[in-house]
């Protein structure tokens, strides 16, 4: 591909995980759901992400196991339950300071 289109930049990923990203890709959610749809050893038409197109060989997949799920359950609960948290109040704080009208009255009581 290099060689017939050099005005393109190449990137290869050895491997990622819908919920940890190659940092080189991000999260592209028609990437990982081209993948999803692969089998080992074939090969995509190319698939138009966000950043680009993609043409994704897939080596192999790691099979989801659910008695890990069940055990790391809880604790992503609570780590998504902590991240909506946070969010929310620093888009309430947000809010509120682009609403606030503060009066600067320093110069009442400096002298």
């Amino acid at each position: 591909m290099k060689s017939i289109a050099p005005q393109y930049l190449y990137e290869t990923a050895d491997s990622f995980t819908v919920s940890k990203p190659n940092p080189k890709i991000g999260q592209d959610y028609a990437l990982s759901s081209a993948v999803l749809k692969l089998k080992p050893g074939e090969i995509s038409k190319p698939v138009k992400g966000a950043k680009g197109y993609y043409i994704v060989k897939l080596n192999s997949i790691t099979e989801f196991k659910e008695s890990e799920y069940i055990l790391k359950a809880n604790d992503i609960r609570k780590n998504m339950l902590s991240s909506k948290r946070q969010q929310i109040v620093s888009e309430w704080l947000t809010k509120m300071q682009s609403d606030a009208d503060i009066i600067d009255n320093r110069s009442k009581y400096l002298n």
